[in-house]
C-alpha cells in the first residue's frame, strides 16, 4: 500500500480516538465510522477469510395473534 494512503488512515483513527477522548476503541465502532476496510491484500496478509456482511439481519417473524392473546 503506498506511503500516502498509509498516512491518511492513520491520521484519520488518530482524529477518531481524540474525538472520542480515548484510547482504545472496538474496531467494530472504527469501522462503521467510515468506509475504510481491508484491501484483498491486507486480508490474506493478516490470514484472514473474506467474508460477505449483510448490512441488516433477518428480521423475525412475528408471532401468531393467537399466541399473543391475553386470557
Amino acid at each position: 500500500m503506498e506511503k500516502s494512503r498509509l498516512e491518511q488512515i492513520e491520521k484519520y483513527i488518530i482524529n477518531f480516538l481524540r474525538e472520542r477522548g480515548h484510547t482504545r476503541i472496538l474496531a467494530r465502532e472504527l469501522f462503521e465510522s467510515t468506509a475504510i476496510s481491508l484491501t484483498p491484500q491486507g486480508v490474506a496478509h493478516l490470514g484472514l477469510e473474506e467474508v460477505e456482511v449483510e448490512d441488516e439481519l433477518p428480521a423475525l417473524p412475528h408471532p401468531p395473534k393467537s399466541a399473543t392473546k391475553m386470557v
